[in-house]
């Protein structure tokens, strides 16, 4: 029986038929599968708990690029800038016709499905006629990139139906789903390229990630290096990542007196069942009575407010905010090298931080080399770690204001502190990396610098003593009225006078 196309755990479908399905393991057979599955997904979809922080920093609002969101009808309006920018690459390379082009980009179709995390449900034709117009276009767009808004090209851009700029199409390219393989272009550059192409698709890459990146690169660049650049996202990744190797696991701290809570009461209640069971003319007497206590106990939660007088440990965040940190002494300090410089100076007293230069497209950026850490599991998690941070540190326009003064933080004219504390603030939580990497050891640092202040000591004693009496007060008001209530059902029993 054949597989139904409106299935929806399988990819059997009406756009992907039995028939398709033959005709590509067909094809499939006679390629260098082995040189094929070497390679890795790189281009993923992103998960839908970071996608409700903010769908539109994930998805293209106005160009698409590669086969995952090529057919949406919101973004095909674009289909005719993209075609016109691509005949200008196809002209410019001196590229044979567009149908021997696309039939050339067949050998690399193999490698290119499997650069995706999803199945692509489409054709080996359509495929390579998307790649080979995406690709050029792509070419087109970092070879002008920077003069487009100044073309005769902009009424593209800026037409009254989108309204919208250049920094719409940056946006765009640097999405993570909206990617496609750089292998593509290598070929193309390596197959095609001569005396006429000003620069290099690796110069072009950098020229335009240092454009758009928020850290410095200059610096980073010849100590980094391209690793088998996978796509145009990972080039940018690749640019600020930090080499170091990953730590041990952090540990977990275990909740040992809330744990023996538990058993104790896990333990009682089946000890209480039993003796129920057990049919004995006393219990059976006070059962009812007790299981109405054991019932109110619950509803008043006072195990639980038990375990909070006795000094369960609340949960700590990663780092107080810049304004708390100084107002402890504590100095901050700008380093020009990056992401990977973060460190802390104890004989200063001085936290250094990477300087950040906020542009409209920093968000998506951000958001996308996180998304593409997580989801390609790199062995450092840096750019998350860094968002952590940031977002511990910048949580108001105070705190906003003492990294600007150190220049840590650097802000266009036009742009408001507020701007910042929004952007740090929504990634809060957006990725929660449990491996340590170096930023950790200097955090811990900065961490026992400000707990071990005396005013930081004094605060947290007051606190406590205030919260653990509460607790206490409380706590002993639900067992008063445990106790009248015990008495009660004592004489209700026995018939007290």
């Amino acid at each position: 029986m054949a597989p139904s196309s409106s299935s929806a755990d399988s990819v059997i479908n009406s756009s992907f038929t039995v028939k398709n399905w033959v005709a590509h393991v067909n094809g499939s057979l006679d390629q260098d599968l082995e040189s094929v599955t070497e390679h890795s997904f790189s281009i993923f979809q992103v998960p839908d708990n970071l996608r409700s922080q903010n769908p539109e920093a994930y998805a293209p609002q106005l160009i698409a690029i590669g086969p995952l969101h090529h057919f949406k009808p919101e973004l095909y309006p674009m289909q005719t800038f993209k075609l016109a920018a691509a005949k200008r690459a196809h002209s410019s390379l001196h590229l044979p016709s567009f149908p021997e082009f696309v039939r050339c980009l067949s050998t690399l179709l193999p490698a290119i499905r499997c650069s995706y995390d999803k199945h692509l449900e489409i054709s080996d034709e359509a495929l390579a006629w998307i790649v080979a117009i995406d690709g050029l276009f792509l070419l087109d767009y970092l070879h002008n990139y920077g003069e487009l808004r100044h073309s005769s090209r902009r009424h593209f851009l800026d037409s009254s139906e989108r309204k919208v700029n250049g920094d719409s199409v940056v946006k765009d390219v640097l999405m993570l789903e909206n990617q496609i393989p750089l292998s593509l272009l290598m070929e193309v550059e390596t197959k095609y390229a001569d005396s006429s192409i000003s620069e290099p698709l690796t110069v072009l890459l950098f020229a335009f990630c240092c454009k758009l990146s928020p850290f410095d690169l200059h610096e980073t660049y010849p100590d980094v290096g391209l690793i088998e650049p996978r796509h145009l996202l990972d080039v940018m990744y690749q640019l600020i990542w930090l080499k170091d190797k990953p730590l041990d696991e952090r540990a977990r701290m275990g909740r040992t007196t809330k744990a023996a809570m538990r058993i104790a009461e896990e333990f009682v209640a089946d000890l209480w069942d039993e003796a129920k069971d057990a049919n004995i003319g006393l219990i059976q007497s006070v059962a009812a009575p007790v299981d109405r206590v054991v019932r109110l106990s619950k509803a008043l939660g006072i195990s639980e407010r038990l375990r909070k007088a006795i000094g369960e440990d609340e949960e700590e965040v990663l780092l107080p905010t810049a304004s708390q940190l100084r107002s402890v002494g504590l100095q901050f300090g700008c380093t020009r090298d990056g992401i990977r410089s973060l460190r802390y100076d104890t004989n200063l007293k001085m936290l250094w931080l990477p300087a950040f230069t906020w542009n409209p497209n920093c968000e998506v950026l951000i958001r996308n080399l996180a998304a593409y850490e997580l989801m390609a599991k790199s062995e450092n998690l840096i750019v998350n770690r860094w968002v952590q941070l940031m977002s511990c540190l910048v949580r108001s326009a105070a705190d906003v204001m003492i990294l600007k003064e150190e220049r840590i933080i650097v802000l266009p004219t036009d742009t408001e502190d507020g701007k910042i504390v929004e952007l740090f603030v929504g990634m809060a939580g957006s990725g929660d990396p449990e491996d340590k990497t170096g930023f950790d050891d200097h955090v811990k640092v900065v961490n026992e610098h400000y707990n071990s202040h005396r005013k930081i000591k004094m605060s947290k004693v007051v606190k406590k003593y205030l919260k653990v009496s509460w607790d206490v007060a409380k706590v002993m008001a639900a067992v008063l009225l445990l106790v009248m209530l015990g008495v009660q059902t004592f004489c209700d029993v026995y018939k007290c006078r």
